[in-house]
């Protein structure tokens, strides 16, 4: 039998997704931060990315909404998120996060985001570009939306997935 590395990679994808997961709630509840790596997903993406409805949340985190839903309701009922209706579309509601969720945030950034920064140091940036273009590629074709989460990221970062992953044949 010929070896595939492709073969390895997606057991070694999922194997460290779960071990991030996993490192992810240790540092948080280390951190006395009171919530899950999802919840904490939920808070960065409305806040830091501006993703700010149940629906577009789902998407980004490629969850469903009945699951995005409840992170969003654990959120609201500890006063983290707030929801109001969309002065533009009154069947919509627009997520926005409370004070006591930016303190939240603040010291989940403060406690939090040094740690997580160790996973990656020592790693040439050579290889966070080639793995981040490899993951959006997979994401792409996947057929999840595969655009860039941080506001500016596509065309001003190295790969921009927006540009180069249509006119990709490398992979």
């Amino acid at each position: 039998m010929i070896f595939r590395p492709e073969a390895a990679l997606l057991p070694l994808i999922a194997r460290t997704s779960n071990a991030i997961h996993l490192h992810l709630a240790g540092l948080l509840e280390e951190a006395g931060a009171d919530m899950t790596p999802e919840e904490a997903m939920t808070m960065r993406m409305v806040s830091a990315f501006r993703v700010n409805s149940v629906s577009k949340l789902a998407e980004a985190m490629l969850k469903d909404r009945t699951t995005v839903t409840r992170f969003v309701n654990q959120l609201e009922a500890r006063g983290l998120l707030s929801r109001t209706k969309d002065p533009e579309d009154r069947r919509a509601t627009v997520l926005t996060i409370t004070e006591k969720g930016h303190e939240a945030i603040q010291h989940f950034d403060t406690n939090i985001i040094a740690a997580v920064q160790s996973m990656f140091a020592g790693l040439p940036i050579e290889d966070i570009i080639a793995t981040n273009r490899v993951l959006y590629t997979i994401l792409h074709r996947c057929g999840a939306n595969s655009a860039p989460l941080a506001p500016g990221l596509g065309d001003n970062f190295p790969f921009s997935p927006s540009s180069e992953l249509r006119n990709s044949r490398a992979f």
